[in-house]
């Protein structure tokens, strides 16, 4: 075969690739980013002036990208939950659904006292299965609340457990923040704190619970 047809048909065959490819590929753009605009954010996320570790240390440690950055392809979700931020450490929970397959992953950091605990382990599947685990914590909001401050619903307390919640779907990260619901006074702080404990029962995570 001559060396000019043989280029000729591999440029169709890339052509016909391509042209395939816009039409059937799925698009995957980065997320759009909604973040509140409140001094908690780089504090909690980078460290400056948290009493434990900041979320973008704990999540280098585990090895995991920032959600924020994670181009997600059709109906694949990740959630990251994470609670503590006191003087005893952080939990974090990250939930994925990929290609239709759920996952979960703890990351252990909370003790009574430093020097805190460094673990993660994959979960088994909830009590109740994937599928109606989610429903319920999507049902309690768990995608869907605002940020405390937008309520006027912050509490201000050094210590303590508080909740940050970051969720990478549908082409949209974001977070929000309940700093000691316990003690908030807002139907939404009652909600994350509802939150916690599906995830502390489903999952069996005691130190995803508000303690009395």
């Amino acid at each position: 075969m001559p060396k000019r047809l043989a280029r000729h048909i591999v440029e169709l065959f890339v052509l016909s690739m391509s042209v395939g490819c816009l039409a059937h590929c799925t698009r995957v753009q980065e997320p759009r980013l909604e973040i509140p605009n409140e001094a908690w954010v780089p504090i909690f996320f980078e460290g400056t002036g948290a009493a434990s570790k900041p979320i973008n240390e704990l999540t280098r440690e585990a090895k995991l990208p920032s959600l924020r950055t994670i181009r997600m392809r059709g109906d694949d979700l990740e959630v990251r939950v994470w609670v503590g931020f006191g003087l005893q450490g952080v939990d974090g929970l990250v939930l994925r659904r990929s290609s239709n397959q759920w996952s979960a992953i703890h990351l252990h950091g909370m003790a009574d006292r430093p020097p805190f605990p460094s673990s993660q382990q994959k979960l088994d599947a909830p009590k109740s299965g994937w599928e109606a685990a989610w429903r319920k914590l999507v049902e309690a909001g768990i995608l869907t609340l605002p940020d405390a401050s937008e309520l006027r619903c912050r509490t201000y307390i050094k210590d303590g457990t508080s909740y940050i919640v970051e969720t990478n779907m549908n082409s949209t990260y974001r977070t929000y923040l309940y700093d000691n619901p316990k003690y908030a006074r807002c139907n939404e702080a009652r909600q994350m704190i509802r939150i916690g404990e599906m995830i502390g029962d489903e999952f069996s995570l005691d130190n995803f619970m508000i303690k009395d």
